[in-house]
Formats: structure tokens, C-alpha cells, sequence
């Protein structure tokens, strides 16, 4: 018979093994676990990182420009350094915008990020180079001088809002104005400048390519200089400023949207280059030179010629298109809609200069330099007019400045410059 202790351990043993394991307490240190971040990207982070590469892109296609010689399509990309410049830095605050937002959500910069935003802070560089300088103004001695006061207005042949240049001309009263595209109606409605500027020449043209130079200042050694085959005029003339002679140049080379234009602007732009050069006097060359400051066939003729652009110090201030009057140009064209003595279309907002480029200009000579230079306002061209004033470096040499006429006051339009 089995003895009853071992019995009875045996029992609670048996008892004991029959219970359910007691499950193992989990150990808590306080902390929170933080879920990783979710691996597909937001859809806004998509479009930006998308935009940027377009920004990106368009920049690359823009350094084309910069070997623009010799090529007509590529020196036509560089005519728009400003807008290249302004992709350029879009495209650096796009790629800099989704690096901040990785780092932010904890993420670092992927390879491709990385190389993004390095070659649009490369395009942006390469074209900060091409626009800063146009806000600085040459070192050339200062000093309060009478100044010469020019007006360039490229009127665009079929333009018929004549007054819109004559209240211009009566605000500013210039010494010298330069009329590009001038017609033979242009001719008869200015005939009331006859009087004020009593020293003229007028190259009257059917086409684009006349010209006209008024003066109320006497012109000396008056000529018409002819190029190409189609007989391109230029207007050379002389006159004494402030007991200083220097020379004056009407122009207006043609747009390089063909072959043949593009040969014949830079055939003139070649003539100059060697005849300038050979000027014993002072130069002021005016007109719509159908050529932006970033040509490369401008840096070349500025360094052949060393005359510098009269604008500088003054920003970028672009002159073509003026907005709305192109589409409106076309519809004339195609006989929709033509409307004669159209209105252009109100300024664009935000510096008007969009779509702009800078393509008409006043290059001088280095014994001169600009204290003012200012876009003038829509007078129904395709094109706004400059206004410049020039003095000698030296002005203590200089003599006093020419008579005024006995012009009309008139209230000058908002934002130009009157003279007193």
C-alpha cells in the first residue's frame, strides 16, 4: 500500500503542471515609439520637384545662348538673359523648398536633389554675372553740368497716334530726336515740329527702315550713309555741344529673324566697327539696334568701338514688345479685327517686362556720360521710347547749353521726366 505523503505530493505536482503558464509582463521604460515617416512623397512635393527640373531645363537651354556667334537661332535665346535669370532663380528656390521640407520631415537630400539645385545655383550665377552690371553705373567724374537731352522713338510705320508722340516731344522738349520707322505720313504729321527743330534730316520710307533726326541745335556735315542692297539708311551728322563737337547716328539695323536679316545686322554692326573707330569726335549712336546687351555681336561691337551703353547704372529697362500691340499688329495683318488708331493694351503688372527685352539703345562714346536715362511711355508703337541725357566727363569745360525753344509747356505724362 503506497504511503500517503508521496500520494499526496504527487497530487499537487500533477495539479500544478495542469495550469496555464502565467504570461510575462511587458517591461515599460516611459518612451514612445515614433512610426517612421511614410515613404511615398505628397503630391504638392511631387509638382514643385517637377517644376524645378522644367526651371532647370529651361535655364540649361539658355546658356545656349552664350554661343550665340555665328548661329542665328542660338543668338536669338540669348536676347533673354533677364528671363533666363528669373527661371534660373525659380528653379534654385524650388530645389532649396523640397530640401527644406525633407529636412524638416526628417529626410535627407537625395542624389538627384542634390545635383538639381546645384546646376540651377550654376545658371543663376552665370546669369546674375549678365544682369548686376546693369545697376551699377560707370566710375566717370561727376559734377553738375547743362545736359543733352535726346528722345528715340521707334513710331512702328503703321502706327497713326501721332499726337501721342507730339505730347512727348512737348513734355520733354529734347534737343535731339530720332524717329525710327519713319513713313511719309509720319513726315506730314510732324510737321509741327518743323519750328522747334529747324535742323533736320528725314529719310522717309514705305518699309521699316526709314529714319528721321530733328534738332534745334545747327547740324553740321549732314550725310545719309547707305548699306546692302536694300539701301539701309543711316543718318550721320555733327553739331556742337557745350563748345565740343561730336557726332550723332541715326540707325535702326534689321531684326535678325531670317537669314538675310540676320547677315545684314551684322554687316552694319561690322561697318561701324571699322568706321567708328576712325571718328577723330565724340559719338552718339541712337536707334533701335534690333540687338540685345547680351548679343554676343554687341559685346563685340562695344569692344571694337569703345562705346559703352547709356543705360547702365539705370537697370534693365526693356522696350519690346510693348504689350498688346503685337497681337494686335497680327490681326491688322490677317484682316481680323483691325482697328485704326488702336490704343496698346494697359502695362503689364509687375515691371511690365514679362515677355520684354531691351533692344533700343544710345551708345556713346567714353568723354560722355548718361545722367539720366528713363523708357518713355506707349505711344502706339511695338516699341517705348528712350529719353537720355548726356554730359561731358570734364563739365567744367563745358560751355552753356543750347537755347530752348520757344516750346509749349504741357503737362508731361506720369512718371517722365520734364525739363525745366
Amino acid at each position: 500500500m503506497a504511503d500517503p505523503a508521496i500520494a499526496t505530493v504527487v497530487t499537487a505536482a500533477l495539479e500544478s503542471s495542469s495550469r496555464p503558464l502565467a504570461q510575462p509582463q511587458p517591461l515599460t521604460l516611459g518612451l514612445t515609439m515614433v512610426p517612421p515617416p511614410s515613404a511615398p512623397r505628397p503630391l504638392l512635393l511631387r509638382v514643385i520637384t517637377a517644376l524645378g527640373w522644367c526651371a532647370l531645363g529651361l535655364s540649361l537651354v539658355g546658356l545656349a545662348g552664350y554661343g550665340g556667334y555665328g548661329h542665328r537661332y542660338l543668338e536669338l535665346i540669348s536676347h533673354g538673359r533677364a528671363q533666363w535669370f528669373a527661371l534660373s532663380l525659380g528653379g534654385v528656390g524650388l530645389f532649396v523648398g523640397v530640401e527644406v521640407w525633407r529636412q524638416r520631415s526628417h529626410q535627407g537630400p537625395t542624389p538627384t536633389q542634390a545635383l538639381g539645385t546645384s546646376l540651377s545655383l550654376f545658371c543663376l550665377g552665370l546669369n546674375l554675372t549678365a544682369i548686376i552690371p546693369w545697376y551699377f553705373p560707370p566710375a566717370v567724374p561727376g559734377g553738375e553740368a547743362p545736359a543733352l537731352r535726346c528722345l528715340m522713338a521707334n513710331v512702328y510705320g503703321d502706327n497713326n497716334q501721332y499726337d501721342r508722340l507730339l505730347d512727348l516731344v512737348a513734355a520733354t522738349q529734347p534737343d535731339v530726336l530720332v524717329v525710327v520707322e519713319f513713313t511719309p505720313q509720319w513726315s506730314r504729321a510732324l510737321e509741327p515740329l518743323n519750328p522747334l527743330f529747324p535742323h533736320q534730316q528725314q529719310v522717309p520710307r514705305s518699309d521699316n527702315f526709314g529714319l528721321a533726326l530733328y534738332s534745334r541745335i545747327p547740324l553740321d556735315n549732314l550725310r545719309v550713309d547707305s548699306f546692302g542692297s536694300p539701301g539701309l539708311p543711316t543718318i550721320v551728322a555733327d553739331l556742337t555741344w557745350g563748345d565740343r563737337p561730336l557726332s550723332l547716328y541715326a540707325v535702326h539695323p534689321p531684326p535678325p529673324v531670317s537669314p538675310q536679316g540676320f547677315a545684314l545686322r551684322n554687316g552694319m554692326l561690322a561697318h561701324w566697327a571699322e568706321t567708328i573707330p576712325q571718328n577723330p569726335q565724340p559719338v552718339v549712336m541712337l536707334g533701335d539696334w534690333n540687338l540685345s546687351p547680351w548679343s554676343p555681336y554687341y559685346g563685340e561691337f562695344l569692344a571694337k568701338t569703345g562705346l559703352h551703353n547709356s543705360s547702365q547704372g539705370f537697370g534693365i529697362q526693356p522696350t519690346w514688345p510693348v504689350a498688346g500691340v503685337l497681337p494686335q499688329k497680327l490681326r491688322e495683318k490677317t484682316g481680323q479685327g483691325a482697328t485704326p488708331g488702336f490704343p496698346p493694351s494697359p502695362p503689364w503688372p509687375w515691371g511690365q517686362s514679362l515677355l520684354q527685352i531691351p533692344i533700343d539703345h544710345g551708345l556713346i562714346s567714353p568723354g560722355l556720360r548718361s545722367v539720366h536715362f528713363q523708357r518713355g511711355p506707349a505711344i502706339g508703337s511695338d516699341h517705348y521710347p528712350i529719353l537720355v541725357d548726356l554730359v561731358w566727363n570734364n563739365p567744367t569745360a563745358q560751355g552753356p547749353p543750347p537755347q530752348a525753344s520757344a516750346q509749349p509747356q504741357r503737362l508731361p505724362p506720369k512718371g517722365l521726366t520734364k525739363r525745366d
